[in-house]
């Protein structure tokens, strides 16, 4: 019995103990808003915050009240730098106080008003890049899906550019809640670099390098790879205006300013949209965003390039993607992951030769086709004759280009007779990168076509198992 009232009095006392320290809080806060609000001393009520907050027993919830009215003391005395600091504590620390870490990304000091995503769970924009003189140049793409890994909190941001010459994009993992970036890498010919967000640093690591570089973020800052989806949550309206810190791939700061100026009618290949025209500077680019609900990205135009939305699907393709050219009788299929983009001239004429992408999702090859319409003439140069004229003329302009001699296949696609090689060779923009073309040459009756993959020599096996398919389903007529 004697061991029962111990433990009762222990239950007892620990309880009385727990109602002390809550009462203690408690009253220790209403000391500092008391201070604070009423006495305006707040150099008074920053120190009865901290003390609360040094508590060895802290209740999360006076806790987490402390420090946002901690953010707003240092805010009104002009301590943006540390006011930051204290009101991104309240978001990662007290998440389970949502609407404290709401006003808190409100009250943040250059946080932006962020409109509900308007995206699909799973989202792909594809875009046609062309020259300020009406060239098709390339193609574009922007995505957007859960992240691997943690789909419930994250998303993944992934963006392509894919030219004849070279390819690059980039991944980014944002914050479902915040949009804050979590980690972003870029793919670029030259350089590539992964970026780890920390709460107040982001840490720089290039590709093959052992050293990381570290930069300060005094407030919210984006990573430039998400700038377009950013965008698209702005509460854009003519005559709006604000500034986004972005971090840029060179590891510099970029101070953004965004201006809507107009809202106006947008025709591109997607369709006719009424969307707001968007001044970003100092990068001296205009974005078009529509105004519907999806809010897509329409259109933008910079440094002398035009880049228009051609179509929007979703993330989970399951109808093939295929190219189809009635008029030379050409077919090609691939998973709805791919897709294909004709390259074309304003004064270009039929009959000329010509070159579609075939952008690979993986972004492993610059893939392309090359279409070349014949007459039909006796004493053509066979397959192999065509293959090393062209190989000759990859030597003058892509360092080390040398065929592998067991590498010469003789075989048949769609029917057609077709001889594929592959050749070493280095990267044209990075002399040190060791790459491979895998070329692959077909006749038809009236045309060749021709297939170039360029790719890093150690990923050749593996995209050829899923190149190789797509490059048999092509069809002459």
């Amino acid at each position: 019995m004697k061991r029962v009232w111990i433990v009762v009095a222990l239950m007892a006392a620990l309880g009385a103990g727990l109602q002390t320290v809550a009462q203690t809080a408690s009253e220790l806060l209403q000391k500092g808003i008391y201070t604070q609000e009423t006495l305006g001393d707040l150099d008074s009520a920053i120190k009865i915050y901290k003390q609360l907050l040094s508590a060895a027993n802290e209740n999360r919830l006076y806790a987490a009240q402390a420090q946002y009215r901690l953010a707003i003391c240092l805010l009104a005395k002009g301590d943006v730098g540390e006011a930051t600091k204290a009101f991104q504590r309240v978001i990662e620390h007290y998440p389970e106080q949502k609407d404290l870490a709401d006003k808190a990304r409100e009250r943040m000091p250059g946080a932006l008003k962020l409109l509900p995503a308007p995206w699909a769970e799973s989202e792909v924009m594809e875009a046609r890049l062309k020259s300020a003189g009406g060239m098709t140049a390339g193609a574009m793409g922007y995505s957007i899906e859960p992240a691997p890994g943690d789909p419930a909190r994250r998303w993944l941001i992934r963006t392509r550019t894919n030219t004849m010459m070279f390819q690059y994009g980039s991944r980014v993992t944002v914050d479902r809640a915040t949009f804050q970036p979590v980690a972003s890498e870029y793919l670029y010919p030259t350089a590539q670099s992964l970026v780890e967000y920390q709460p107040r640093q982001a840490r720089i690591r290039m590709k093959g390098k052992d050293s990381v570089s570290t930069i300060d973020l005094d407030a919210p800052t984006y990573d430039n790879e998400q700038c377009m989806y950013l965008l698209r949550r702005l509460p854009l309206a003519p005559g709006f205006k604000a500034t986004v810190p972005l971090l840029t791939p060179a590891g510099v700061i970029v101070k953004a300013s965004i201006e809507t100026t107009a809202l106006e009618e947008v025709e591109v290949p997607a369709g006719k949209f009424r969307a707001y025209k968007v001044q970003i500077s100092p990068a001296n680019q205009t974005v078009w965003i529509s105004a519907d609900g999806p809010r897509y990205l329409v259109k933008w135009e910079g440094s002398g390039i035009v880049v228009e939305l051609t179509a929007v699907r979703s993330g989970q393709p399951t109808a093939p993607a295929t190219y189809l050219d009635d008029q030379l009788g050409i077919s090609l299929s691939a998973p709805g992951d791919w897709s294909f983009q004709k390259i074309a001239f304003p004064t270009e004429k039929p009959g000329n030769p010509f070159t579609v992408l075939l952008l690979d999702p993986q972004m492993t090859a610059v893939c392309t086709l090359w279409v070349v319409p014949k007459k039909k003439e006796a004493g053509q140069p066979d397959l192999r004759s065509e293959a090393e004229k062209w190989a000759e003329g990859q030597t003058n302009v892509r360092k080390g280009y040398k065929i592998r001699a067991e590498s010469w296949q003789s075989r048949q696609v769609g029917g057609r007779p077709a001889l594929s090689y592959v050749a070493d060779c280095a990267d044209l923009f990075d002399a040190s990168r060791k790459m491979v073309d895998y070329v692959t040459l077909v006749r038809g009756e009236g045309l060749a076509v021709q297939f170039t993959a360029q790719l890093e020599t150690d990923e050749l096996d593996g995209f050829r198992k899923r190149f190789d398919p797509i490059l048999e389903s092509l069809q002459l007529r």
